[in-house]
């Protein structure tokens, strides 16, 4: 497995378990059955649960048919507890699955306003403007959201370096923001933006910067016990130091 495909791989598992833990926390919400999401926030603007979705022309008819139960049955659940966070935020993938981006933006803007201490639906919003709607504004503007939310989690700086290093075409800012995160991530999360560092150093030609910062997340790896990891860095290692 590449040093890439790694770091993909632990932002779809950290942000599962942001979502979990979320998703406990908005517990306190769930179950009751006897006051809506407007009638505990004042609010009005409760996403529809009636209109139709617009599915792409691309997904494949058993596909369709499996989204279309799915939409169906957390719909059913969130007419009979509209203040079901995880039913709320599953509905919302499952809209983006389905190609209706305006609907699971619309329900994660809704679970923004409503839950003002929530990273996830904001994380979720910048990864949706930013690879599927491309305004980076927006993008930069809720990942920056998240990170002000939770400074210490990897996800959002490796994110934003995504969209600065390859959308916008910000060397200067993708290093920094790799770099303050290294600074505030705690455990073993700074492994994987120390690779992303090391990386970008490969990229421009800078062997140095590359093997210093390879090394970096290598002795972090073996302080951790992650041996396969250590094996594979080691080998970047070796092969820059090729003549």
């Amino acid at each position: 497995m590449s040093l890439q495909l790694k770091i993909v791989l632990a932002i779809v598992v950290a942000l599962i378990a942001i979502g979990i833990g979320m998703a406990a926390q908005r517990g306190v919400l769930q179950g009751s059955g006897e006051s809506s999401v407007a009638d505990i926030f004042g609010i009005k603007n409760v996403p529809s649960l009636t209109r139709s979705v617009k599915y792409s022309s691309d997904i494949a008819p058993d596909v369709k048919q499996t989204l279309e139960k799915h939409v169906a049955d957390l719909r059913a659940t969130l007419k009979e507890n509209d203040t079901d966070y995880e039913a709320w935020l599953t509905l919302a993938i499952r809209y983006k699955q389905a190609g209706d981006l305006d609907k699971a933006r619309e329900i994660w803007e809704y679970l923004a306003s409503i839950h003002p201490d929530d990273v996830v639906p904001r994380h979720n919003l910048g990864d949706l403007y930013h690879h599927f709607l491309n305004d980076y504004t927006k993008a930069e503007m809720y990942y920056k959201q998240a990170l002000e939310l939770s400074p210490m989690n990897a996800l959002d700086y490796l994110a934003l370096y995504e969209l600065y290093r390859y959308s916008l075409k910000q060397d200067t800012a993708a290093v920094d923001i790799l770099k303050e995160g290294i600074g505030r991530v705690t455990e073993n999360q700074p492994i994987d933006l120390y690779i992303a560092l090391a990386n970008f150093y490969v990229a421009k030609g800078d062997t140095s910067e590359a093997i210093a910062n390879f090394t970096k997340a290598r002795d972090l790896a073996q302080k951790t016990g992650n041996t396969s990891l250590v094996t594979q860095l080691n080998a970047e290692i070796a092969q820059l130091r090729e003549p």
